[in-house]
């Protein structure tokens, strides 16, 4: 059986499989090439906004990013989710005027903890004959695992949509 290991550290590939590492800040990019490969629940990424004048409609608007949903926050309350195209949410009941703390937090999904992670195989698809496809050499190079790189890639942008109503 596979085993789980839970803690504050990070991952480095290695020819066969990975090794534990002290852990690191995650920053924009994919958590896989951050260190956490097997990684599948939310990410947190924070930014400031300064609001002159908040009449009008605002929305967050990410750009670059991979997830299953994303959570938008803003000044601590829930704003809402961002689960399509065209990848934003509407903030307006949520922004003051002066800084505006803005949370985006992107969530993954269980196949990065849970597999499968051998045979190559393809997205969205697992049945238990799928588990049992390591090779029998032992674990290959932690870059051949199959895991997705979920992440937020850039900022989440703040606009204005128009004026007041």
């Amino acid at each position: 059986e596979p085993a789980y290991v839970l803690g504050d550290f990070a991952l480095r590939s290695t020819e066969s499989g990975f090794v534990i590492v002290p852990d690191r800040p995650l920053a924009l990019g994919s958590w896989k090439g951050l260190g956490h490969p097997f990684y599948s629940a939310g990410v947190a990424y924070r930014q400031e906004f300064q609001v002159a004048d908040p009449k009008g409609r605002y929305e967050v608007r990410l750009g670059r990013w991979y997830g299953s949903v994303a959570k938008v926050v803003v000044n601590g309350a829930e704003a809402g989710w961002i689960t399509h195209a065209p990848w934003t949410c509407d903030v307006t009941d949520r922004i003051e005027p002066g800084e505006n703390a803005i949370e985006v937090i992107v969530i993954g999904t269980l196949k990065n903890t849970l597999g499968p992670h051998h045979g190559k195989p393809p997205l969205g698809k697992a049945w238990p004959a799928m588990w049992d496809n390591a090779p029998e050499s032992g674990p290959p190079a932690g870059h051949e695992y199959a895991t997705v790189g979920y992440g937020l890639f850039e900022p989440p942008v703040l606009s204005k949509r128009g004026r007041e109503s």
